[in-house]
């Protein structure tokens, strides 16, 4: 028998409803935030490492603070470091930890006294007075200048300017350029992208996509820790490139084991140190099967608070054979980086297949070039076409630990490295069996072993870089011609006009669609009616090309 007998929650008619909701506000939720004050003691106590409702970072002399939650808070506090360094900048960056119930006191005690205060939100409420992060600390203050016991009390001339953006939406990316861009708005009257500025009184602003109300800083600093690996996968959706990247994160967080069990480093609470930090960033979607996909890692010693695509890496594994013709793998790699290429060609012949702009980018930046017959070791591995896709990422892992200083900085020996990845592919691949483990084995294996660095030749070598053949699309008839010449216009095949239809809008042409989503803007669409009504011109799927993987060549 139970030791108490309760009904718990039985529905609440409309008389006794409004007495119910009520209560909890004094009993259960006003008590909460003392709740977690004394849970964060408790966890202090226990591991050192003290949060609060709120954290600040570098704010003891700070003008002006962000204020953000979650891992945007960590990237900010990279930039605050970078601004302080590159110009004495008064700033700093406030963590909040709680947003329900909402910390009113703690925020007006950090707030307090500020010039400017910096609200980024990942979301947007365009029909409301400001986004909900906004609402709540202007509420709050607006307290503390009326007098609310329940928070500190403010005088007028404490009361922070408040500005407010949005970014990261559906993971749109967050970038060093756009917290230092947020900070010049406030602090240097950078103006948004149709030039209104902070001081004529524009308050609002938006980071990462080409829209009116944009800031971005021209500094493009990478924020990352000195001594970091920073690595790009150029891969094709479903080729397990991410399956790859995950794994070759996982690995190199093991091999902190590996360290600890030789050196017995410890922290300052003698736990066991972490020596390598990792981080890694997918990108990819359902969408993304046959096209390009492409991944990021970050290994350094030091923690990684950059969370976003790399625009500044040491290290590119080029898994996919076309990539050169339809992206640049280059793009960003740092001076004496090493690229690793899907090739099954070596020394001038594999130089000439290189396109003569990708030439000159290696030349003028030093970059070392490896080759890798990824598909031919994963075809010796297994008869499977699926799976000689998925494994030729592992060949491209063990180019990864080849080439990379990764191994010789830590002291790390070939035969810990192969036992460290050995016990992650047991735990990854073992329910398989040992079979499988045992060939993913084999082609990290010679992909570690086969990699071949070729010669940096000369510009005007031969150029012999085409993958493609023609491509099969559809043929299209009317581009530029008249409406009245008896077809749309607008790049459709040439079908007449059906009777009676009215001429189209130009929301509903095909060649505005084509102007913005064929015209090679990629992931820097730009913010348009096109975007906000999701709109797609009819007749649009006519010319369409999925013109990696499934593009004829």
């Amino acid at each position: 028998a139970l030791p108490i007998s309760v009904l718990l929650g039985p529905v609440q008619n409309h008389e006794h409803y409004m007495q119910g909701v009520v209560a909890r506000r004094n009993n259960f939720v006003e008590p909460i935030l003392e709740f977690f004050e004394k849970a964060y003691a408790d966890f202090a106590e226990l591991t050192g490492r003290y949060y609060g409702l709120v954290s600040q970072y570098r704010c003891e002399d700070a003008e002006t603070v962000f204020v953000a939650l979650g891992s945007a808070a960590e990237n900010i506090e990279a930039a605050v470091d970078h601004l302080r360094q590159r110009e004495n900048a008064k700033v700093g960056s406030i963590h909040i930890n709680v947003i329900r119930p909402f910390p009113e006191a703690a925020v007006v005690k950090a707030l307090a006294g500020r010039k400017h205060v910096i609200v980024l939100e990942r979301t947007d409420e365009p029909m409301a007075g400001d986004n909900p992060m906004g609402r709540d600390i202007r509420t709050a203050l607006n307290k503390a200048l009326q007098g609310d016991p329940a928070v500190p009390r403010i005088s007028a001339d404490q009361m922070p300017r408040l500005f407010g953006g949005i970014y990261g939406l559906g993971s749109r990316d967050f970038r060093p350029e756009h917290i230092l861009g947020a900070y010049e708005f406030v602090a240097h009257n950078r103006p948004r992208k149709d030039g209104r500025t902070a001081s004529d009184g524009t308050s609002f602003f938006v980071l990462g996509i080409d829209h009116p109300y944009e800031v971005t800083s021209k500094d493009t600093p990478s924020l990352l820790p000195e001594g970091a690996v920073a690595v790009r996968f150029h891969s094709v959706g479903g080729w397990g490139a991410i399956t790859t990247g995950k794994n070759l994160g996982a690995i190199i967080g093991d091999l902190n084991d590996l360290l600890y069990e030789r050196d017995k480093v410890v922290d300052e609470f003698d736990n066991p140190k972490e020596i390598i930090h990792v981080s890694a960033n997918p990108k990819y979607g359902s969408e993304k099967k046959g096209a390009p996909t492409s991944y990021f890692m970050i290994a350094a010693p030091e923690r990684i608070r950059v969370n976003c695509d790399l625009r500044h890496v040491n290290v590119v594994l080029c898994c996919d054979p076309k990539a050169f013709t339809h992206t640049n793998p280059l793009d960003g790699m740092a001076q004496g980086g090493s690229l690793v290429w899907e090739s099954d060609e070596e020394g001038e012949q594999a130089w000439e297949r290189l396109p003569l702009w990708a030439r000159k980018q290696i030349i003028d930046k030093g970059i070392r070039v490896f080759t890798l017959p990824g598909f031919k070791i994963a075809r010796e591995a297994t008869d499977r076409g699926d799976l000689q896709l998925r494994m030729q990422g592992n060949a491209f892992l063990g180019a990864f630990f080849r080439v990379s200083s990764l191994l010789e900085e830590f002291k790390i020996t070939p035969e810990q490295f192969r036992d460290a990845v050995h016990k992650q592919y047991v735990k990854k691949f073992g329910k398989l069996g040992d079979a499988v483990v045992n060939s993913n084995m084999t082609v990290m294996t010679k992909g570690f072993e086969l990699v071949r660095e070729i010669k940096v030749g000369e510009l005007s070598a031969a150029d012999r870089s085409t993958l493609r053949g023609k491509a099969l699309l559809p043929v299209i008839g009317g581009v530029g011609a008249p409406i009245d010449e008896g077809n749309c216009g607008s790049g459709c095949r040439s079908y007449p006009v059906p009777g009676g239809q009215a001429a189209r809008t130009p929301l509903t042409t095909i060649a505005a669609f084509d102007s913005e989503f064929r015209s090679s803007y990629g992931y820097n669409q730009p913010s348009t009616p096109f975007a906000a009504l999701g709109i797609m011109a009819a007749g649009s799927g006519d010319t369409a090309s999925k013109y990696v993987a499934r593009r004829e060549t």
